[in-house]
C-alpha cells in the first residue's frame, strides 16, 4: 500500500505517458494525466476533478478497477476491460489500481493505471493488412 497525506504536488504525473488516474475514496476523480485524458477523449479544458467516476465512465461498479481497489483495500493488477467514456469513446484496457492511504493508516483514495489495448489491437491488424502487400521472399 501506498501512504501520502494528500494529493497535491501532481506535477511529476502529468509528463507521464502511461495513463494515471487518482481518485478520492469516495471514487470522485481527482486528477487525469494528459495520457489518460487522450486515452478517453477529454480536453484538457474539461474540469473533471470532483466527478464520480460512475458519472464519466459507463462501468460495472462491480468490476471496476477504481472501486474495486477502494473496497477491498487492495492492489488490483491486470484487470482487462472494456467500457465507454462520456465522449463516446470506446476503450479496451488494461488496468492497475493501487489504493492509497493516509499516514494514519485511513484509506486517502486510489491510483490507477491503463493502458490501452484497443489502439495495440488496431496497430495489429493494420499489420496483418500490410503483410498481405509484402512479397513471399519476406
Amino acid at each position: 500500500p501506498y501512504s501520502v497525506g494528500s494529493f497535491d504536488g501532481l506535477g511529476a504525473f502529468s509528463t507521464r505517458e502511461d495513463a494515471l488516474q487518482l481518485y478520492d475514496a469516495g471514487g470522485n476523480i481527482q486528477f487525469f494525466n494528459r495520457a489518460a485524458r487522450r486515452m478517453m477523449g477529454i480536453s484538457l479544458k474539461d474540469e473533471i476533478r470532483g466527478q464520480r467516476l460512475l458519472d464519466v465512465f459507463a462501468v460495472d461498479p462491480q468490476y471496476s478497477t477504481t472501486l474495486t481497489a477502494l473496497a477491498t483495500r487492495k492492489p488490483v493488477a491486470q484487470r482487462y476491460d472494456h467500457y465507454k467514456s462520456t465522449t463516446g469513446k470506446d476503450l479496451m484496457t488494461v488496468n492497475d489500481g493501487w489504493p492509497v492511504f493516509r499516514p494514519d493508516g485511513s484509506l486517502l483514495g486510489a491510483v490507477v493505471r491503463e493502458q490501452d489495448v484497443g489502439m495495440i489491437k488496431k496497430e495489429m491488424a493494420r499489420l496483418q493488412e500490410n503483410q498481405l502487400y509484402l512479397p513471399s521472399y519476406f
